[in-house]
């Protein structure tokens, strides 16, 4: 029976088991050797004193041949034991796991599955609870209560590297479990509290703020709060444009990158979307080559919403900086043309299309928060940093784009070199995704989770239930998202399905089963027949789950036996508790600073008056020549109004005023002169008359060539 089931021995029963036969070993052979020198030589024998009577005789040195002879086979039948234990090995055979052998995981797997780093992100601890009511509140008679009481502190030193679990390995990691099951006490504020190296962190309750921020401020971190709309004004500042590069080749790629994420492409009408997006390129391009105008996504929504006349004003802007000398680029120029040139109706659509999606930023809050960056995602790896993303709750839904800008913008930051590659990128960064669902879709982690370990990035994912990632990213995404989750933790289920998932995941084992039966007729009852059998059994029903204890969680690493650990709440853990009453630093206010944004809105003001007065001033510059080209005509007895032709009712922009100080006298004297010269009736002469009444033939004489 043992033999047959070695392979789910562990370390202390294979030992045991080795002990037990070397024992029968050594002593049926003492025995089986004193009772054949008993019966050959005739020696009286009394047990266990005479035990070692062969090795004693062995060792006397006898020379009879006799005495020497029963010696010899005493010692040979000294080693039937030994051979019956060696036949017994050989031919048993290893019991076949018909079902499987699931089983959790011992000392020596959790050793082998990289569980017992120094190092890395906390997930439990295995053995037995410091106390019957670990982290509770208890009265001072011992006893749980609901209300009242205290927690009792476990001293320093109950978690040591023989029973924490550590992963210290590349792979991301998963937690998912039910609301109030004590997720952020029992994993993201022991590893905020824990981790060395950099991180980015959404705390859209800023309670992980409140309790790691301290400590790692302490320990020399650079800590900052990005709460753009903290109704207090304090929050560190970032603008999600600092990252284009300005002046460079690379300036469209990046703005192309943010357009793609403030603007949707819907799938049906993707134009007016693919306009909207190039239309931001070209306004984004404008404001990075113009120095004296802020650079942030507020401006390009007061640059689409304020500037009178669009099309005429960036028009006369293109003109002025090719006059001045300092051009727009070529790419900026034919993203802005193409905006321009559409028709009034499709410009109108494609301009409310961006506004719509840009309008949050007409908030002054968050426009103040966006005009300046405090930190840098490319700093991450080279200096120990941590960014808390504070965004609450209520404030999601509308800056979900700027949610999804935030980690976008961290993710390319730091995956445009491998740290292999360059020595200055030497700390490893921590996206502790902390109710990951919330924020909805984020595209970098959905195409780019896979290559983040590479370069540095560990994602800690928090969702209370694998249905939210299905419900974002579709069942094939939220598959391929775990399936990318080396380490996966689960806390008790509360659902019926997901108990059933986590069954079938544990795997299943083999149980000897036990059958007795009786005849039921008293004449017939000879004896109990009973049976043996073996039976398929789930390592944990769905049931057995659901009713697990709340103080345990399941730990699966991948190609290792799943893990039953214990949940550590950093409240009752004395390190732990002290690290987090190091109050957070002070977040500096954003002051509304009234004189500068007077300037601003002054400076504003004054540069949208000179583009209406030169406007204005063309205009009437216009109409002043008109007023003198008629009292010309009339002064010289011609009619006051000059009929318009087809082209220019359907185009009044392109009246040449020209044709209109022409005179009929002038006409008549052209006509003379052709007719003198013999031309009235060719080609030439007909249009040398049209181009004295004003009339431009070159346009005629191409469309004749192209229908030609």
């Amino acid at each position: 029976m043992i033999v047959q089931n070695w392979h789910r021995l562990g370390t202390p029963a294979r030992a045991a088991a080795i002990s037990a036969a070397v024992v029968f070993a050594v002593a049926g052979g003492l025995i089986t050797a004193a009772y054949v020198m008993q019966w050959g030589l005739k020696v009286p024998l009394h047990l266990p004193r005479d035990l070692l009577l062969w090795p004693q005789a062995a060792l006397a040195g006898y020379t009879d041949p006799e005495t020497v002879k029963w010696i010899k086979l005493s010692g040979y039948a000294g080693l039937l034991p030994t051979i019956v234990i060696a036949a017994a090995i050989l031919k048993a055979q290893p019991k076949p796991d018909v079902h499987g052998r699931a089983e959790f995981a011992r000392a020596r797997d959790i050793r082998q599955a990289g569980m017992r780093s120094k190092a890395g992100l906390i997930a439990g601890f295995t053995g037995s609870l410091p106390s019957r009511h670990y982290g509770k509140r208890i009265d001072k008679w011992g006893r749980a209560v609901e209300q009242g009481g205290a927690v009792k502190i476990q001293k320093a030193g109950h978690l040591t590297h023989k029973n924490l679990l550590v992963y210290g390995g590349d792979e991301h990691v998963l937690l998912y479990a039910p609301t109030r099951s004590g997720k952020g006490v029992g994993v993201v504020i022991p590893n905020l509290l824990n981790w060395p190296d950099s991180a980015v962190v959404l705390d859209i309750k800023k309670e992980n703020w409140t309790l790691t921020a301290g400590f790692r401020k302490a320990g020399g971190q650079e800590v900052f709060l990005f709460d753009p709309l903290d109704p207090d004004g304090r929050t560190h500042r970032w603008n999600p444009l600092s990252t284009v590069r300005r002046g460079t080749d690379y300036q469209i790629e990046d703005l192309q990158r943010l357009a793609d994420l403030f603007i949707p492409v819907a799938s049906k009408d993707p134009f007016f979307d693919r306009a909207a997006q190039t239309a931001f390129v070209g306004v984004g391009g404008y404001l990075a080559e113009t120095p004296e105008r802020p650079f942030t996504l507020g401006e390009i929504y007061r640059q689409l919403t304020l500037t009178p006349d669009f099309v005429q004003t960036f028009r006369k802007r293109i003109e002025v900086r090719k006059a001045s000398g300092r051009p727009l680029s070529l790419q900026t120029v034919s993203t802005l043309n193409d905006f321009l040139s559409k028709s009034e109706n499709t410009f109108e659509s494609v301009k409310s299309t961006i506004t719509a999606n840009l309008g949050v930023f007409a908030n002054p809050m968050l426009d103040r928060a966006t005009a300046a960056s405090d930190f840098a995602f490319a700093d991450l790896r080279r200096k120990r940093m941590t960014i808390y993303v504070g965004i609450t709750p209520n404030n999601l839904g509308r800056l979900g784009p700027l949610m999804n800008l935030i980690f976008q913008s961290c993710v390319d930051a730091n995956m445009q070199e491998l740290p292999e590659h360059n020595p200055a990128l030497k700390h490893k960064i921590l996206l502790c995704m902390d109710e990951f669902a919330s924020v909805g879709e984020l595209p970098a982690f959905k195409r780019g989770i896979g290559y983040f370990a590479g370069y540095g990035m560990k994602v800690l994912t928090i969702v209370q239930t694998p249905a939210q990632l299905a419900d974002i990213y579709g069942q094939d995404g939220a598959d391929a998202y775990m399936d990318n989750s080396g380490v996966s933790i689960v806390f008790t289920p509360k659902g019926v399905k997901e108990a059933r998932n986590l069954s079938e995941r544990l795997g299943t084992h083999g149980v000897e089963a036990r059958s007795e039966s009786k005849s039921k007729y008293l004449a017939n009852r000879k004896g109990t027949t009973v049976s043996h059998s073996e039976q398929k059994r789930s390592l944990m029903l769905p049931q057995e789950l659901l009713q697990m204890d709340q103080s345990e969680a399941l730990v699966f690493v991948a190609g290792h036996p799943p893990i039953r650990a214990k949940k550590i709440r950093f409240y009752a853990e004395a390190a732990l508790l002290e690290r987090s009453k190091v109050p957070p630093p002070v977040v500096p206010k954003i002051d509304r600073n009234a004189l500068a944004e007077a300037v601003a809105s002054l400076r504003d003001e004054n540069a949208m008056l000179r583009e209406s007065v030169s406007t204005l001033q063309t205009n009437f510059d216009k109409l002043a020549g008109l007023k003198a080209f008629q009292a010309a005509n009339v002064a010289n007895g011609e009619p006051a109004e000059v009929p318009m032709t087809d082209e220019e009712i359907a185009n009044p922009d392109g009246i040449s005023f020209d044709r209109l100080a022409l005179s009929g006298q002038k006409a008549q004297a052209k006509i003379k002169e052709l007719n003198k010269a013999g031309q009235v009736g060719t080609r030439k002469g007909a249009a040398d008359i049209l181009a004295a009444l004003g009339c431009d033939v070159a346009p005629a004489k191409a469309e004749r060539k192209r229908n030609a």
